[in-house]
This record gives structure tokens, C-alpha cells and sequence, in this order.
């Protein structure tokens, strides 16, 4: 059976930007904004997305579901839509897109599974549609093939294998690299900065890393508004590495680093992230006040 009608839960930055494409190819997609905020709202309905009163529509009238919420919602979001199932319409797929470890989505699976609905695994790599690159949403689990056949502009879905858990893996495995880098990147600089040397180490890596600095100057400041997302993620990460037999104290720290952006900048207040020095300089005097 083709799909035709999509639901997505939520839509927030990731989630508008899919669905908008999504419409813009005749798919009809669905959300719920009860209890939303406003600019939730405003990115839903100027994205072309349907409104529905409450969750049990929603599921009501979706041929697929696609769950896009931070990791710590992926399994209270299962539940909820398990406990509608009975207004499903036969042969229901949710995919869960969420950044979540391997064992987590286990755990969804029962639970969407247990439902009587059919699950897919997926991974979200890449920014929204409709910015610079590809969005590639992988997928994986036996009941992938018509989820497959969705498309749109710079969205694109990929085929994974059957087993449940792969595509969460290759997202775990991608994150801890690109988001695991931004906090030592983090660890570090803050390090040297409280340490007096970081002229130092700047000149350093100028001379032996030529791009690497540039690259700090572009990106740490967009940290302050995501760390928040991350820090669950970041646990996330940990729990897919202690599954196999590693550690997980790098990302478990990672979270702490996340954990104290997110908590320096929302008690300042900033509308937008400040450049690299001032943001060292907040949060080195942050740690100075806490450790007197």
C-alpha cells in the first residue's frame, strides 16, 4: 500500500522542514499543535501541515507516523500513540526518527509492535530540507520497503537491512563523532582559556591545524541554543557505547559539557549566541562562582 497521508510528531525544526517537502510532493501531512508552542504552531501551518484536535485523529487518519522528538520523548511518545491504537487504520507504520541508542529503540519497538502496528527503525543525518545538502533519513527493520518510496527535495531515505537498531546505531555512531568533537572542542578551549593559555594553544593549532580555529569561530557559537537537544543524546550515545563494552564516561561528560552550556546561557538570557572569547569568557566566570 503506497502512502499517502504522513503524520509527523513534532513538528518542530527537523520535523516542519521533512513534512514541508513532503507536501510540496502532494503527500498529505498531518500533525497535533494542541499544546504546542506558538512558533511551533506558525512553522507547522506555513509549512502546509493539517491541524488534528488530539493525538487519537491523528493516528486515525495516518497511513505512516513519523516520531522526530528529543531522545528523552522517544518511548513516553510510543506510549502514547500505542494507547490510540484502536482508531488505526489497518497496516500502520511508525517510524521512530529519533536520536536514540540502539537498545532504546528496541524498546520502542515492543512497544509500538505490541500495538499491532508495524516499526521501522530510522536516523535523521543532515540539516532540515531546504538548506545547504541532503537530508538523509536512514532506515531499517522488515517493514521499510513502502516508508522507502517517500521522497521530496534534498530529502532522501535509505535502505539500512531488516534488523532493528542499525539505524539507530549509524546516527549514534555519526553524532558521537560531530557533536562529540564540538564538546572537547568545548573541554578544551574552556581548559585554556581558565588556564591563561589560550593564545597559546590558538597560535598552535593556527599553525599546526590551519582550518581548525575557523571552524570553532563558525560553530561554537550556534552551541549555546542546541546544547539543550544534546544533552540527552549525548546519553544516548553513552548507553550505545556501554552496549557494546566501552565506556561511556566521554559521552556522559559531553553531556555534562552541554548540560552546563545549556544552564549558563539560559540564566543569561541571550537571544543568540555570542562569539567564541565572549562565550569562553561566560563561562569560564560561571565556573569561577560556582567553585568559590
Amino acid at each position: 500500500m503506497a502512502i499517502k497521508t504522513v503524520a509527523i510528531i513534532s513538528p518542530g525544526d527537523m520535523g516542519s522542514g521533512i513534512g514541508k517537502v513532503l507536501v510540496q510532493e502532494g503527500y498529505q501531512v498531518l500533525t497535533c499543535l494542541e499544546g504546542r508552542s506558538p512558533l511551533t504552531k506558525e512553522l507547522a501551518l506555513k509549512s502546509g501541515f493539517q491541524d488534528t484536535p488530539n493525538i487519537a485523529t491523528l493516528v486515525s487518519q495516518a497511513d505512516c507516523l513519523i516520531s522526530i522528538v528529543p531522545p528523552e520523548s522517544a518511548l513516553s511518545v510510543a506510549q502514547d500513540i500505542a494507547g490510540q491504537i484502536q482508531s488505526a487504520k489497518s497496516g500502520l507504520i511508525y517510524v521512530d526518527c529519533n536520536a536514540i541508542a540502539p537498545q532504546t529503540a528496541l524498546k520502542v519497538a515492543e512497544i509500538i509492535e505490541g500495538a499491532g502496528v508495524r516499526f521501522v527503525d530510522g536516523g535523521i543525518i543532515g540539516s532540515p530540507p531546504e538548506r545547504k545538502g541532503l537530508t538523509r533519513v536512514y532506515l531499517s527493520g522488515p517493514d521499510m520497503s513502502e516508508v522507502l518510496e517517500l521522497h521530496g527535495q534534498n530529502l532522501e531515505f535509505r535502505d539500512l537491512g531488516d534488523k532493528i537498531g542499525t539505524a539507530s546505531a549509524l546516527k549514534m555512531c555519526y553524532a558521537s563523532q560531530t557533536k562529540g568533537t564540538t564538546a572537547l572542542w568545548l573541554h578544551s578551549i574552556i581548559t585554556a582559556q581558565s588556564l591563561g593559555v589560550l593564545d597559546a594553544l590558538r597560535n598552535e593549532w593556527t599553525s599546526s591545524h590551519p582550518p581548525l580555529w575557523g571552524r570553532m569561530e563558525d560553530n561554537l557559537p550556534t552551541v549555546p541554543h542546541r546544547a539543550g537537544r544534546w544533552i540527552s543524546e549525548m546519553k544516548e550515545i553513552a548507553l550505545t557505547m556501554e552496549g557494546i563494552g566501552l565506556a561511556p564516561d566521554v559521552f556522559e561528560g559531553a553531556a555534562a559539557m552541554y548540560a552546563l552550556v545549556d544552564a549558563v546561557f539560559n540564566q543569561k538570557g541571550y537571544s543568540e549566541g555570542p562569539p567564541i572569547l565572549e562565550l569562553l569568557t561566560i563561562i569560564e566566570n560561571h565556573l569561577h562562582d560556582h567553585n568559590e
